[in-house]
């Protein structure tokens, strides 16, 4: 398959793209995997890690889950975002 084959069939596509984290200090490097993880595909969704998942695994979090679902939603690349629960 050549490039713009590949190209023109990636382009006919929704990709959806799958990334998620703590976000607690929004900063500089979530904004640029965001950005990064955008070039992969359509459609960037963020899943945002609850409050007892990093109280759990790292800590209490400093802020709140309403709070880094904002802070996640104002990137300009992400299209989603939703609360994950670590299995």
């Amino acid at each position: 398959m050549s490039t713009s084959t590949t190209n023109e069939a990636k382009s006919e596509q929704n990709v959806r793209v799958w990334m998620d984290g703590c976000y607690d200090m929004v900063h500089f490097g979530h904004a640029n995997a965001c950005r990064q993880a955008k070039q992969m595909g359509t459609y960037l969704i963020v899943g945002v890690h609850s409050d007892g998942e990093i109280t759990k695994h790292k800590g209490p979090p400093v802020f709140t889950e309403q709070e880094r679902y904002k802070m996640v939603r104002a990137i300009k690349w992400v299209y989603k975002n939703r609360k994950v629960n670590i299995v």
